[in-house]
């Protein structure tokens, strides 16, 4: 093979490696980690590709800290004592697809059991959620209590 198509065959392995690390970190490095942290790792990582990476590899951490991890166990246990015998949502009641991964999170983050009497919408663009939430404030008489996800 001669130099330019070597040269050539380098430089789109490169191109591909390239690629692959930083897709690959935009599925990792944001999971058990605080937002900032996951930021920082994810601009290092797309500025500086290899340094980035290996620079994770050597000192990122893919676990959340013990003190966090066992903060959470404790109150995921005071969640699962204090729920008890609260009347829980079943399958057979129906629900919308997109709300299985919802119930799924929930349970599996933060323990929390899916419960009647509850209202929950779905919407695809930022401007119509804010115009629902706005709309249900200015309806509210005394309290608003609002939980909303970013999925």
């Amino acid at each position: 093979m001669d130099p330019s198509m070597t040269t050539l065959v380098l430089a789109g392995l490169a191109v591909v490696v390239d690629f692959v690390v930083r897709i690959t970190a935009l599925l990792v490095i944001p999971r058990n980690r605080r937002p900032s942290t996951a930021m920082a790792w994810l601009m290092a990582i797309f500025f500086l590709p290899y340094l980035g990476i290996l620079l994770f590899l050597l000192i990122g951490s893919t676990r959340l800290p013990k003190r966090r991890r066992e903060k959470q166990q404790e109150i995921n246990r005071f969640i699962i004592e204090s729920t008890e015998g609260i009347e829980r949502v079943t399958r057979e009641h129906s629900w919308p697809s997109w709300l299985d991964s919802v119930v799924e999170l929930n349970r599996t983050l933060g323990s929390m059991p899916l419960v009647g009497g509850n209202r929950a919408k779905l919407y695809s663009h930022y401007d119509e959620s804010i115009a629902a939430m706005t709309a249900e404030v200015e309806k509210a008489t005394r309290y608003v209590h609002v939980e909303f996800y970013i999925l």
